[in-house]
């Protein structure tokens, strides 16, 4: 999977999203509002991380459509 920084996250691309703990999770970026940045998880539940949460976290563009 090619890695890809959170700043170049695009707005309905689906990407793996890697938290410090090792858990992973396939998600949809959605887009940015004040600040915090959204995702539709696999069951299409709406989360979101701050700004400064998302520097600590890994994404992965996903070859899943």
């Amino acid at each position: 999977m090619e890695p890809v920084q959170f700043s170049e996250l695009k707005t309905n691309e689906i990407y793996k999203i890697e938290f410090l703990n090792g858990y992973n999770l396939q998600s949809k970026f959605i887009g940015i509002k004040s600040g915090r940045y959204y995702f539709l998880d696999e069951k299409g539940q709406k989360f979101s991380f701050t700004n400064n949460t998302i520097v600590h976290l890994r994404f992965y563009k996903s070859q899943a459509e």
